[in-house]
């Protein structure tokens, strides 16, 4: 019987990432084999996992020599057991633009970031491949997808590790075997490394914010060998954000980062001629530990909150027009007012349900998946507005909720008011919150400039949501959603409304200018505007029980605290 419960082999494990995930590994009964360069580093990080329950096996390693590899994993199992899960993390890197990096500069990155990885994995595959189990993760970045200035050599290797790990997870599918390689994508965080990389900037290096301690990093790869079903973990928010729009707009993205790539990677302190690591380890005679120098900055969790259905909501399907439209619900009884929330373009109602619980503590809350979008089934040609807005009051007469008091978030506002105008016996009242698209928005690029703009001030847990909800969707629907949302002129119709209509916006957002907002109440028979502080475009994901304070205001229902 082995004495511990897993035996991992982390590269890179003298600092950083690689030092908190052995940690992890060893809060969790692990015996680790540690591979790196710096000797001083190698021996501190054992202490730690010695005296947090674990075993440690130092093994003095340069990741980019293949036999230097195979040794250390041989060596590990003859010492420690049978390799469970080799993590993958060594890198090193240069700062500079790239026509003042040299070849055998930029080779030497190469080398250790991604066929160091290939090195590991060969070793790990040999013992893991014959036994038909083990777990390999890859300690990815943001900077796989999306390069950024300054970081050539280090963006490169990431992205080749991706095509290199999708290659090699195939084949592992067509042998049908046991073994599980997974991948983590990870955010800016506070390392020793921005103290220790080769340098030519005239001040001294920095990550991009938000900033994450490695920490948060290190349980991410414990989860992701865990459970290594899933192919792709991001962690943070800034990681889906940045992958979020490198997949909506990489042309704009370009050019955002080719004005504030380089100032955001500097402190405004002058960098002094100190050691690198490129060949030599910083850390070979003085342990630099695991955190860096930006921990005033850094996040010690990284909030990515799945909001789930069965979290005190009831879920119904509904059958409308032959296609089956899934919804969430909340009441406190029967006779309760009646509010269904609207979800924006792209996306499904999981943005909403934290509002849909608030709501539902006094009065009857209810959220639906549109068709095309969320649990709801999907029509091969994607609906216009006009059909989305059919559909919704469909479903409404449906589930015999009408009249109701139609809640729009973002797009939504624009179906509530079709459907409040086309339909008005459906419609008790209207609360739009972010409406969209005012006329200096109706172009893809000031569309997508103000949206990364509004991105930054959301809740850290709405870009992976709203990442989520693009791919479930598909392009092509996402794309027709937005148009539609561009193509419609909602100031024509708001003057048709007969009903008291409440219209909220954040304190910042960029989506929804003070001035347009001003505009649509003014034109309203019976419009009222309210700011929400602290608040971005997605109001009810960041401030629910404001939000519900605000609708149960409005409504003449005894408020809620928020």
């Amino acid at each position: 019987m082995r004495e511990f419960q897993q035996v991992v082999v982390v590269t890179g494990a003298s600092a950083g990432v690689g030092r908190a995930t052995a940690r992890a590994f060893a809060s969790r009964g692990a015996a680790l084999g540690l591979i790196a360069r710096g000797s001083a580093g190698l021996e501190a990080a054992a202490a730690e996992i010695e005296a947090a329950g674990g075993r440690a096996l130092v093994l003095p390693v340069d990741v980019a020599d293949p036999d230097q590899v195979e040794a250390a994993a041989e060596r590990a199992e003859r010492e420690l057991g049978p390799i469970d899960v080799w993590v993958n993390n060594a890198f090193v890197g240069v700062f500079a633009p790239f026509w003042d990096v040299g070849p055998d500069e930029f080779r030497r990155v190469t080398e250790v970031t991604y066929l160091g990885v290939v090195n590991g994995t060969r070793a790990a595959l040999a013992r893991m491949r014959p036994r038909d189990r083990g777990v390999i993760v890859q300690a990815g970045s943001a900077l796989a997808y999306r390069g950024i200035p300054l970081q050539s050599a280090y963006c490169g290797a990431k992205h080749a590790i991706v095509g290199f790990t999708e290659s090699l997870r195939t084949e592992l599918l067509h042998d049908g075997s046991g073994v599980k390689v997974t991948m983590v994508q990870l955010p800016a965080l506070n390392t020793p490394q921005f103290d220790w990389v080769l340098s030519r900037l005239p001040d001294r290096p920095r990550p991009v914010p938000p900033i994450y301690q490695p920490e948060v990093a290190g349980e991410a790869v414990v989860r992701a060998a865990l459970r290594p079903g899933r192919r792709e973990r991001w962690i943070g928010a800034s990681t889906a954000a940045t992958l979020a729009a490198q997949r909506l707009a990489p042309g704009l993205l370009d050019r955002y980062l080719g004005r504030t790539g380089f100032a955001a990677q500097l402190t405004g302190e002058a960098r002094t001629n100190g050691r690198h690591n490129l060949w030599e380890p910083r850390d070979a005679d003085r342990d630099r530990g695991a955190r860096g120098r930006f921990g005033d900055e850094a996040r010690s969790r990284s909030l990515l909150p799945l909001v789930r259905p069965e979290g005190g909501l009831i879920r119904r399907t509904t059958e409308v027009a032959g296609r089956r439209m899934v919804s969430w619900h909340a009441s406190p009884s029967r006779s309760a007012p009646r509010v269904v929330c609207v979800h924006g373009a792209g996306v499904s109602s999981r943005e909403l349900l934290p509002l849909v619980a608030e709501l539902g503590t006094h009065v009857h809350a209810s959220v639906v998946d549109l068709p095309g979008f969320g649990r709801s089934d999907k029509p091969s040609r994607p609906p216009d507005l006009a059909g989305l807005a059919g559909a919704l009051a469909g479903w409404l007469e449906a589930a015999d909720l009408a009249p109701a008091c139609l809640l729009g978030s973002s797009f939504g506002c624009q179906l509530a008011v079709e459907v409040a105008v086309r339909r008005p016996e459906l419609v008790g009242a209207l609360v739009l919150v972010g409406p969209t698209i005012d006329a200096e928005s109706r172009t893809w690029p000031r569309l997508i400039l103000r949206w990364l703009r509004t991105s930054v001030r959301e809740a850290p847990g709405m870009a992976p949501l709203n990442v989520a909800d693009y791919r479930d969707a598909g392009p092509r629907r996402t794309l027709a959603a937005f148009r539609a949302a561009m193509d419609d002129r909602p100031e024509d119709k708001l003057p048709r409304v007969q009903v008291p209509t409440l219209i909220v916006r954040g304190e910042h957002d960029r989506m929804v200018p003070p001035a347009w907002a001003e505009h649509l109440t003014r034109l309203l028979p019976d419009g009222r505007l309210a700011t929400v502080d602290g608040a971005a475009h997605m109001v009810p994901f960041r401030r629910p029980g404001a939000m519900a304070s605000l609708v149960t205001g409005f409504l003449g229902v005894p408020d809620v605290v928020g």
